[in-house]
């Protein structure tokens, strides 16, 4: 699996955990994201990964309709149709589908992975843990609690398949996730409202169920993505989520360009290869006009799976 993949599948899983729900009064969500990489990364690959994360992401809820604003691309979801649409305004293109459409349009976009391949990543082990750490601290003025969720992928494998020949730990995922002290929406009204949907989130669109049927072919590791969307489920409202991705074979990468006379950049290879913190920027509860939710005239309907692409470029011929 090569890195590219990897950063590709992260940012389908966060897409994902992020799926909208209904409210019953309008609620408007904002966030900013900033992303920080290692040195010993090219700069192309640098510059690719803040073109992809660092942009705002913006969530609008109306009755049963919400909609996600996320890198170029609207996603329209009404779970009391169990309906999507998603629409790619540069290209004035848009598809629509019901939640098993969407489905199965992203597990079309996930990479195949080859007879070889497939081998080797039986032999990879995850393991997640999840704990609140007890730390607490305001954030736009909310009280906040953190949880931290750890994911790791340990590789048993020795015959060195594919660029999985090293044993050992493979890459662990540290997640810190900052939400709302229970309790808060006592007073916040788009917390409440936030809360009173969350009943109806696990009977539509439900991001665990639908990870679990995104990487079958991914064997454990789809397992732990799975019980990693389970834990960030239902927590109303995320504030913060700072990730810090660790990948050990960056060590081995800068042996080898030593080895080759290659220059390497000064970095920490224990340290994170990615940190990406995602903050809430901004929790209204102004009304949302009802266009937010609506088709633009002249727009050429496509398929599912062609939006998706759009949004996440990466999974376009990823290997």
């Amino acid at each position: 699996m090569t890195r590219k993949t990897a950063v590709a599948l992260f940012l389908l899983f966060a897409g994902l955990v992020f799926v909208a729900s209904p409210v019953r009064a309008d609620v408007t969500i904002t966030y900013k994201t900033s992303i920080k990489s290692a040195p010993i990364l090219p700069p192309e690959v640098q510059t690719q990964l803040a073109n992809t994360v660092e942009q705002p992401h913006t969530m609008y809820f109306k009755g049963s309709r919400s909609a996600s604003i996320s890198r170029g691309i609207t996603s329209i979801a009404d779970l009391s149709t169990k309906t999507t649409i998603m629409i790619d305004p540069a290209k004035k293109k848009y598809a629509t589908g019901g939640t098993e459409d969407v489905q199965q349009a992203m597990v079309n976009i996930v990479p195949k992975v080859s007879g070889d391949t497939l081998a080797a990543l039986q032999n990879i082990t995850s393991t997640f843990e999840s704990k609140v750490t007890g730390r607490m601290q305001t954030i736009g003025g909310i009280e906040a609690e953190e949880h931290r969720l750890t994911l790791t992928m340990i590789n048993g494998n020795q015959g060195g398949v594919n660029g999985l020949e090293r044993p050992g730990e493979m890459m662990r995922m540290v997640m810190e996730v900052w939400t709302p002290v229970p309790g808060q929406s006592a007073h916040i009204t788009a917390l409440a409202e936030v809360e009173r949907f969350n009943a109806l989130h696990g009977t539509a669109m439900n991001p665990a169920t639908m990870i679990h049927q995104v990487f079958p072919a991914y064997g454990d590791m789809g397992k732990t993505y799975e019980s990693l969307a389970k834990a960030l489920d239902g927590k109303g409202v995320i504030l913060r989520m700072h990730l810090s991705m660790y990948v050990p074979l960056l060590a081995d990468i800068a042996k080898a360009f030593e080895t080759a006379g290659r220059p390497v950049p000064s970095f920490d290879p224990k340290g994170p290869m990615t940190e990406i913190t995602m903050e809430l920027s901004g929790l209204s509860t102004a009304p949302v006009q009802d266009s937010v939710f609506e088709i633009p005239a002249g727009f050429e309907q496509t398929t599912l799976e062609e939006i998706i692409k759009s949004q996440i470029p990466q999974m376009a011929g990823a290997k």
